[in-house]
C-alpha cells in the first residue's frame, strides 16, 4: 500500500500471535467458529465468558489485548477467506476510514 508510510503510528494495528500455542490453538479454534457461525454465535461466546471469566476466555472481550488484536484479525481473515497456514500478509483496513491492520 503506497499509504501506509504515511498512516500515523495510532492509526496501526499491528497483529502479532501470542506468545503461548495454547493460547494461539484456543483463538483460532474460536475464531474458525466464529468466522463460520457469525456474529450472534460470537455473541453467544462473548456472554458466557463474561459470566465466567477465566484467562482463557479474557480475549473475547478485553479489546486493548495483544490477544483480542490476533483474534479480531483472525477472525476477518478466516471469513476473507484465508486459512490458518496461509493468509494475506499486506497492511489492510477492516473498514474504510478505519486503522491500518498489519498482520
Amino acid at each position: 500500500l503506497a499509504f501506509y508510510g504515511s498512516v500515523p503510528p495510532q492509526r496501526r494495528v499491528e497483529v502479532k500471535f501470542p506468545a503461548s500455542r495454547e493460547l494461539t490453538r484456543r483463538i483460532d479454534q474460536t475464531a474458525t467458529e466464529v468466522a463460520k457461525h457469525g456474529h450472534v454465535f460470537e455473541r453467544a461466546l462473548v456472554e458466557r465468558a463474561r459470566a465466567s471469566p477465566d484467562k482463557n476466555s479474557s480475549f473475547l472481550f478485553e479489546a486493548q489485548s495483544p490477544e483480542h488484536v490476533f483474534y479480531r484479525w483472525r477472525v476477518w481473515s478466516l471469513a476473507n477467506g484465508d486459512s490458518l497456514t496461509e493468509y494475506r500478509t499486506v497492511p489492510f483496513q477492516m473498514i474504510q476510514g478505519g486503522p491500518l491492520w498489519i498482520p
